[in-house]
């Protein structure tokens, strides 16, 4: 794997790496680092308030501030400067450490399209927190489930113009819900089998599991991540990985819940090559549920909230806490995300003395702007979407085998033992850092994901003949089902 050369020392915001002329680093979050201001390019990122980590809440970009505008400016004609290379220095004031882009076979799907831009991946900014409301998108061809979160507001909000009125949140099935073992998401992954499947969408099936309470209305939401653009699909503002992700599945101020799932640790899907880790202070990673100085006094509700984690673990129940005129915080003690790759799944449950309900509407009408950068004809998990598809009509069988491969564990989730007391206590925000930071793990390639990657183009090829259908015109079929080549790499990733 050739590492990406950035030969400078990178401070973004809640980022400190440094990488010279070294492969990227693990992200780290630096409590309470300050916002960019006043920013001077479209593509600073800037935020007003802090999570419970210290990091960036609902952060926006730079031109939202200058002159309320989504960008990309407008520039003469489209694609705009900064829609080819967002990292540019007439774009950001942050300095961007971390280019996720693919490699075999993945990277002959992913750079066809755009040829002009720079960026054939991901472009990450910061780790970070957004609020919103929250429904389903679909499970797309590299298997990540995809979600919708609509901000509060459509500026400063962090939107592009290529985002229509959504940040997408992305993560991988494979690495989380297929460990899930909470009743929540074990209902999603059974619909969502049965929409792919059908080959239909199951939204109104969907919308009754994740908001029982009100399925005409989106369930309000938080979620922790790694925010950036995806540049495969028009340079779209994204959480993904996502690291934390918490669903207020009924609003009811004797009985609030929510079910959540974190961790440390995520891929960013196809057209990537990383396992992302993050290097939370002490390893502790809070997840703030809301922040709203209108509710006041939660006290939880032992009998019906548990917790699962990996086996093997050691993880303890959370820390429950109420960062004062804000809202209620979890805190999870993890294992360094370079040893161990763990994750945690709750069920909480909530009695308020005094709540305001949250404002959540179905979704709202798509916003009236144009699509920043022409999309090509097809993305790169369109095209594995319509293989996908051929082979599920064509041999249902072979695809229900060569799924059947990949449906194993990544490991076992345990039930962890609840203090025999819940109290809440008042949270304390996090502190400035005192010392330097420990030197940073070197992100490797994710070979669990290139393993899985792999097996799928071969057996796409393989069901095909070695000749697959013409992508944007081109014929990659020689290129793409290499055997030789394709089994070097599976056997190397093994």
């Amino acid at each position: 794997m050739k590492p990406v050369k950035r030969c400078s020392l990178l401070f973004l915001g809640v980022l400190l790496i440094s990488l010279g002329c070294r492969q990227p680093r693990s992200w780290q979050v630096v409590p309470n680092a300050p916002s960019i201001e006043p920013p001077k390019e479209d593509f600073t990122l800037v935020w007003d308030k802090i999570d419970a980590n210290g990091s960036p809440l609902d952060p926006y970009w730079g031109l939202e501030k200058i002159q309320n505008e989504i960008p990309p400016r407008k520039q003469g004609s489209p694609p705009y400067p900064c829609e080819l290379d967002p990292y540019a220095a007439h774009c950001t004031e942050n300095p961007t450490p971390v280019q996720d882009l693919p490699q075999f076979p993945n990277s002959l799907i992913c750079t066809v399209g755009n040829v002009q831009a720079k960026i054939h991946g991901h472009a990450d900014w910061v780790i970070a927190s957004q609020q919103g409301c929250v429904d389903w998108e679909n499970q797309s061809s590299d298997y990540d489930y995809n979600f919708r979160l609509f901000p509060p507001n459509r500026l400063r909000s962090g939107l592009t113009k290529n985002n229509d009125n959504f940040i997408g949140l992305e993560f991988d099935y494979y690495e989380s819900i297929v460990n899930a073992r909470l009743p929540f998401w074990q209902d999603l992954r059974v619909e969502v089998q049965r929409e792919n499947d059908d080959q239909h969408s199951h939204e109104p099936e969907i919308r009754k599991i994740l908001h029982p309470s009100d399925p005409n209305t989106d369930p309000r939401a938080v979620v922790l991540g790694l925010f950036g653009v995806d540049c495969e699909h028009g340079c779209k503002s994204e959480l993904h990985p996502v690291l934390g992700f918490a669903i207020e599945t009924n609003p009811d101020p004797n009985d609030d819940t929510w079910v959540l799932f974190v961790r440390n640790w995520g891929d960013q899907g196809y057209c990537s090559r990383y396992r992302h880790l993050v290097d939370f202070p002490n390893n502790q990673v809070s997840i703030l549920l809301f922040d709203d100085p209108g509710s006041d006094g939660p006290t939880v509700i032992p009998e019906k909230t548990r917790m699962l984690a990996s086996e093997g673990s050691g993880m303890t129940f959370p820390a429950l806490s109420y960062w004062q005129g804000r809202g209620p915080v979890l805190t999870f003690n993890f294992p360094p995300p370079e040893q161990k790759q763990v994750m945690a799944e709750v069920e909480i449950h909530y009695r308020w003395n005094k709540f305001q309900a949250p404002s959540c509407t179905p979704p709202p009408p798509a916003l009236t702007m144009r699509a920043a950068t022409p999309q090509p004809p097809q993305t790169a998990e369109e095209y594995l979407a319509e293989l996908h598809r051929k082979l599920r009509a064509e041999k249902p069988e072979k695809m229900k085998a060569m799924l059947a491969v990949k449906e194993k564990p990544e490991f076992a989730m345990v039930e962890v033992t609840k203090p025999a007391a819940l109290t809440v206590t008042a949270f304390t925000p996090p502190a400035k850092p005192t010392t330097k930071a420990p030197k940073p793990s070197p992100l490797a390639q994710d070979l669990r994901k290139a393993h899985r990657d792999v097996f799928d183009i071969q057996s796409l090829c393989a069901a095909n003949q070695n000749q697959l259908p013409a992508f944007q015109g081109k014929d990659l079929s020689d290129k793409l089902c290499n055997q030789s080549k394709l089994q070097k790499e599976f056997q190397r990733t093994q």
